[in-house]
């Protein structure tokens, strides 16, 4: 490590020269810009002005044959994706891409942000992102992430109000959205992991990038729950829809709970406060609670009720649908915490 020594240059102004063999092998010239990057552990970076934030351009190439597991493949290729891949091509050089890879693969370039295929022949197929990764910053799409979630359980509201299928189906289109966003996420974090400018630009510390990571997935296992939920919903007949109108009583209370929940996860994404992380903490264990209490009343009632003897797993199910839900948002709550206070230098809790 090369030790300079801090100059003063007028009154205030403090200067420190930059290495010459640096700025010979850059191409610096006097009134050229540089970019400036103060790191987390308090360094400072400076960078000539050909770099780039974006970081160099991944490529892969993937060889498939005819006895290629398409779901392998689609898997295979959404991993790409998430490490930060900017272009994937798939070559079966032994002849013709098999129609089921081809489906599989168009599924997964829909379903992720920012790609798109492009078939060269009938041999070869190309997979490009075309996502800046300095304009997604990570904080917006928790929050895209959590407005998701809310607008799930909206539309499961609904549907049980109403005994519609068409707002519990509208879920199912949600819970793609949800995962295109975590999808989206976890690239970011990824790239941000090696790359420490891109992860400034994002608004994601590289102290923080592991609990991003159990954050983001955290509620798209919540988003998963919730799509379970509306699934079992789907699984009735006409008639057990319209029996469980009965039940959104008890379900608005939970909904109402879970919109609480969710906002106070909006309101610690830009502010780590213990006090506000406490309150979560709490709400948490008290709908965790009364949600137990509710499927022992269910539970009891199945005896006496040859309508709910029928439909009544289905609601004791769907409650278990929530409660594993909630509990999902416990490592949240416990991620703030710890953020909240991680660099105080002393606690008042008077």
């Amino acid at each position: 490590m090369d030790l300079r020594k801090v100059q003063k240059f007028g009154k205030s102004t403090l200067m420190i020269s930059l290495p010459a063999e640096w700025v010979k092998s850059v191409n610096l010239k006097p009134g050229t810009s540089v970019y400036i990057d103060v790191d987390e552990d308090g360094g400072l970076k400076v960078y000539p002005p050909t770099y780039n934030p974006q970081g160099t351009k991944h490529e892969i190439q993937i060889n498939i044959s005819e006895n290629t597991d398409p779901d392998l493949l689609e898997r295979v290729v959404r991993s790409f994706y998430v490490l930060g891949f900017d272009r994937i091509v798939i070559k079966n050089e032994g002849g013709i891409i098999p129609n089921e890879a081809m489906r599989k693969l168009r599924e997964v370039s829909r379903s992720l942000i920012g790609l798109e295929m492009i078939a060269n022949d009938l041999q070869n197929v190309e997979i490009r992102s075309y996502i800046d990764p300095t304009k997604h910053n990570f904080n917006v799409i928790l929050g895209q992430l959590v407005n998701t979630l809310k607008l799930m359980v909206d539309y499961l509201s609904h549907g049980l109000k109403s005994g519609s299928r068409k707002f519990i189906e509208e879920i199912l289109e949600l819970e793609k959205e949800a995962d295109r966003l975590y999808f989206l996420g976890l690239r970011q974090l990824i790239l941000a992991q090696t790359n420490k400018s891109l992860a400034y630009i994002i608004g994601v510390p590289s102290v923080q990038i592991i609990g991003n990571r159990i954050i983001i997935k955290s509620l798209e296992e919540v988003a998963d729950e919730i799509s379970e939920a509306a699934n079992m919903l789907l699984g009735l007949p006409p008639e057990g829809l319209n029996y469980l109108k009965d039940f959104y009583p008890t379900f608005l209370s939970v909904k109402e709970k879970m919109d609480t929940l969710l906002n106070q996860i909006v309101k610690l994404r830009g502010d780590w406060n213990y006090r506000t992380a406490n309150e979560l903490m709490e709400e948490l264990r008290v709908l965790r609670k009364s949600l137990m209490l509710e499927l022992e009343n269910l539970q009891a009632q199945l005896i006496n009720d040859h309508r709910r003897n029928k439909y009544g797993p289905k609601i004791v199910g769907f409650m278990l649908r929530f409660y594993s839900a909630i509990r999902n948002l416990e490592p949240i709550a416990e991620i703030a915490m710890n953020r909240s206070l991680e660099n105080l230098k002393e606690v008042d809790l008077k």
